[in-house]
């Protein structure tokens, strides 16, 4: 992988963030146009989503896309998106060393990284030691880089508690924001500048673990469309993220329109017939004369 200097400029407009009052909303991105598109809104700072970049490879996502592809798209984003800086998801690292995941940061000259306390391979969660050891020596490399990228740790005990108990409060979810809480706290004192407790939802999840996690080194996801987003705003956290849900409204819209227009008994695609069938007509004394 060539190496990328961009990062020494746009890392520090993530960094900065950290040490402003206000809440960083970060939009996720899976191409290049999407990445021109967060650009021209004017966002400082752009996330990638590897749920995003599977889904358009084919693959599933929790590292079920070839890695060198994930990358390879990770770094045309990082350039598509220049001046702006750029958050890469790296999941859980890919299987690459902490020396390698350095050097790989350094390629992408990106402004920061995500980096998951799930085993993707064995299916189960790191224990929060390996984790904090890794993020711990990942910290070290990170800083002697040009505009030391931000290191994200993502907390995911609540993914498993929310995929088979849904989004109510309940004696299990409450173990699993226990967890969250002492894994999060685990890792800013092993280095991480942020934690992204993935999976909290309600307002009571949210007040416990701000009580004990710095909601100015928090990180959290919401779905693109939610109208909570402004609200969360004002819990004062470091940023707010889509994942990958901003490509999801977009494939539920193209599903959609595409459904219609392809059923011949809906109402578009008989609109649609009607306006090509005029159009024909005005066209055709033309192309006669022609």
């Amino acid at each position: 992988m060539a190496h990328n200097d961009m990062g020494t400029s746009t890392a520090n407009a993530l960094r900065r963030s950290l040490s402003q009052p206000a809440t960083l909303l970060m939009p996720n991105v899976w191409d290049v146009q999407t990445a021109r598109i967060a650009r021209e809104a004017k966002f400082p700072v752009i996330g990638t989503s590897s749920a995003a970049i599977a889904a358009m490879l084919g693959s599933e996502d929790a590292e079920g896309a070839d890695r060198e592809e994930m990358l390879h798209w990770a770094g045309r984003i990082v350039r598509a998106a220049a001046p702006a800086a750029v958050n890469v998801d790296l999941e859980s690292g890919y299987g690459l060393t902490v020396p390698e995941l350095i050097e790989t940061v350094q390629a992408l000259g990106c402004a920061g990284i995500n980096l998951e306390d799930t085993d993707h391979e064995h299916d189960r969660l790191l224990s929060s030691e390996d984790q904090a050891n890794r993020l711990s020596s990942l910290a070290e490399g990170l800083a002697e880089l040009p505009g030391h990228p931000v290191l994200t740790a993502r907390v995911d005990p609540m993914l498993d508690v929310l995929h088979s108990d849904g989004r109510g409060d309940s004696p299990r979810t409450e173990a699993a924001v226990t967890e969250a809480i002492d894994r999060a706290r685990a890792y800013l004192d092993a280095g991480a500048d942020v934690v992204f407790p993935i999976g909290l939802h309600s307002p009571h999840q949210f007040r416990r673990f701000l009580a004990h996690v710095p909601a100015k080194r928090t990180a959290l996801l919401f779905p693109f469309t939610d109208p909570r987003i402004g609200v969360i705003r004002g819990l004062g956290v470091s940023r707010i993220s889509f994942g990958g849900t901003p490509r999801e409204a977009t494939d539920t819209y193209l599903r959609r329109r595409l459904g219609r227009l392809g059923d011949r008994s809906s109402p578009a695609r008989r609109l649609a017939n009607i306006a090509g069938d005029a159009v024909g007509r005005l066209l055709r004394p033309k192309i006669a004369r022609d």
